[in-house]
């Protein structure tokens, strides 16, 4: 165990807290198998003293609690509520100075007295220690293994105390923000907290689901509330980036709405490849892939057909506006699919989408996080209708097969054909690290992540994406109708909102929702693999044909590998940063042009350099400046 909270904290947020930080960390962990704790009265004020005699007394508790620490391998204990004076901390940071280090504050006031007692060994790892108000103490790791932050609080919450408790959120809040600016994402906060829900309930919601976390524990579960994402009230943002909570029904409609619609912050609009020079290349129809192979896509299914598909639906799948479910659609009778079979094939016909089939409903489903009345902690699922999900379902087979049988898309995209799978990918990736390895060559390997990526496409880029691919233009036809004039509605606590127009995106639900993603990214994957930037591989050549006595020893053969896809899951490698840099330029201007949002500061970056006599070797917890596109990104890499 790592970390114990040494005041009146319980022990169900004892173990909490433990669990938390050693999996952050990596420092030394626990050899005993049972966790202990000492066990304090609830009035008892920890290491409090007011005169000599129990300073004496204070000393031998600091080394009973050193005893402690090094017994059961802690390597970080928080203490608070302590109420020493400046003349102790002095003669305990004497007592302790050998094999540990004392951050404290220096408030005096009853109450007050936060401390966080460090081993030695991980005094390097320190980088600041701050404190407010002797209430809350706050220290910064930068460890072998990763950035951690953690905040140690005691709050009272005394009637005549509520200012101060809001400015000691306000000040958590600060260290918080600070730290994921920073790029620290791993923040521990824990204390004793002595919450009351029903006073400080839409407080927790601007410090977020850490402090949550920490409070929830304890909470005992009748006080604890039920967060849900079908709420009665939400949180939107006004222009000055200020919280407003709205409770009113058409309220929480309306800013629902505006909230989905809004949700990528851009719309569907033409895009003149003019301003992209460097993009129009790439968009010229490819002239290895023939007109030819799409000639059985647009063909009128049978009847029999149409039936085969509809037996091959899933079961057990929500329905959409209409409420005709995949069970419904089983269930008819050859009348009613003769019927349908015929609407189906007017729709082929004129390359059109019934527009009472673009209507859909989104269910938020609240994240594995606290809800906080924030729609940002929620994932929308869209309930379409399921007889364009079932017309929709069968050109999917059919594009995705003849894309597969042709070796259309680029092979380093690994997923939406069939018979891919993950395990492809994967396996790529650790090749190459153990090429890497055994030949002593130098690896930088970026796995980044694309936000929203199905939510940002842009329908006149993709229909320049399939046109690129020579797909035929009924079939663009039906796509671009399927996806355009739209309207969605939100369920929520108080029905459904008004429709409101759906301004760019393709649905996640839709089945051909991934094979039109890789279509999509493809000209990235394409430019990126032609400008031969990547890692690369070698192997002797094998000669067939080879005749007795010829020497083909020197022969190798060379693949160059830039990237590794999985849907919007993308790896870039490079021999070096000066080559990967260079991806990630042309990568951003990619994501320009195509509206795809990229979380650049949550990129992950691997890295091994060639092992030399004068070249040092990277230090895991010391962070590598990147540049990304038009960008500067800070990023502490791994060792493979």
């Amino acid at each position: 165990m790592l970390v114990q909270k040494l005041d009146q904290a319980t022990g169900s947020l004892q173990g909490m807290i433990e669990g938390a930080i050693q999996n952050f960390l990596g420092f030394a962990t626990s050899s005993t198998s049972k966790q202990q704790f000492i066990s304090l009265e609830d009035n008892e004020e920890y290491l409090s003293m007011d005169n000599e005699e129990e300073e004496a007394d204070v000393e031998k508790k600091i080394v009973d609690v050193m005893e402690y620490m090094t017994t059961n391998n802690i390597d970080i204990l928080g203490l608070a509520e302590t109420n020493v004076n400046k003349n102790t901390l002095k003669t305990l940071e004497h007592t302790v100075q050998d094999k540990f280090k004392l951050y404290f504050t220096t408030e005096e006031k009853k109450g007050t007295g936060i401390r966080f007692l460090v081993k030695k060994e991980f005094i390097v790892y320190v980088q600041q220690f701050q404190y407010f108000k002797g209430r809350i103490g706050f220290i910064d790791f930068y460890t072998k293994k990763k950035k951690i932050c953690i905040v140690q609080a005691y709050i009272n919450v005394q009637d005549k105390e509520k200012p101060q408790v809001k400015r000691l959120y306000k000040q958590i809040e600060h260290w918080t923000n600070q730290c994921l600016d920073s790029f620290v994402k791993n923040i521990i906060i824990m204390g004793d907290f002595n919450t009351k829900w029903n006073e400080y309930e839409f407080l927790m919601h601007h410090i977020g689901g850490m402090t949550y976390s920490i409070i929830s524990k304890n909470t005992s579960s009748k006080n604890q509330p039920r967060f849900s994402a079908m709420t009665s009230q939400i949180f939107y943002k006004n222009d000055n980036n200020e919280d407003i909570l709205y409770t009113e029904e058409n309220k929480v409609k309306e800013q629902t709405n505006l909230h989905f619609q809004a949700i990528t912050g851009a719309i569907n609009c033409e895009k003149d490849l003019s301003q992209y020079p460097e993009w129009q290349e790439q968009y010229q129809p490819k002239r290895d892939v023939q007109y030819t192979i799409y000639s059985d896509l647009i063909k009128y299914l049978t009847l029999d057909e149409w039936i085969d598909n509809v037996k091959s639906l899933p079961n057990n799948k929500a329905s959409g506006p209409s409420g005709i479910s995949y069970k419904i659609l089983k269930n008819l009778n050859e009348d009613n699919q003769s019927l349908l079979h015929a609407f189906i094939c007017v729709c082929m016909n004129l390359n059109d989408i019934p527009a009472e089939w673009k209507k859909a409903t989104i269910y938020p489903i609240p994240k594995p996080k606290p809800f906080f009345a924030n729609l940002t902690n929620t994932r929308p699922i869209t309930l379409l209708e399921t007889p364009q999900k079932a017309f929709i379902s069968l050109l999917n087979r059919r594009l995705s097969r003849i894309l597969k049988n042709n070796n259309v898309l680029k092979r380093n995209q690994f997923a939406a054909l069939p018979g891919n799978s993950t395990f492809e990918p994967i396996r790529m990736i650790n090749e190459i690290i153990q090429d890497a390895k055994e030949n002593n060559k130098e690896l930088w390997l970026l796995s980044q992540d694309l936000g929203k990526a199905y939510d940002c496409v842009n329908i006149f880029i993709l229909e320049k994406a399939m046109e690129r691919i020579k797909i035929p233009s009924n079939f663009i036809k039906i796509i671009s109708s399927l996806f355009n004039n739209r309207q969605n509605q939100v369920i929520t606590a108080y029905g459904l909102t008004d429709p409101y127009d759906v301004l760019i995106g393709i649905d996640q639900e839709e089945v051909i929702s991934p094979l039109l993603w890789c279509i999509y990214y493809d000209p990235l994957l394409c430019e990126i693999e032609q400008r031969k930037l990547g890692y690369t591989l070698e192997a002797p050549k094998i000669a067939l044909n080879k005749f007795y006595g010829e020497d083909t020893s020197d022969d190798t053969e060379k693949l160059t590998i830039s990237s590794n896809a999985y849907m919007d899951d993308t790896q870039w490698l490079a021999p070096s940063q000066n080559n990967l840099e260079k991806i990630l330029e042309i990568a951003d201007s990619f994501y320009k042009l195509n509206d795809i949002q990229v979380n650049k500061e949550k990129s992950e970056l691997l890295v091994r350099y060639k092992q030399g006599r004068y070249r040092p070797k990277l230090k895991p917890h010391e962070p590598v400046t990147l540049r990304f596109g038009s960008d500067s990104i800070f990023i502490i890499p791994v060792s493979p």
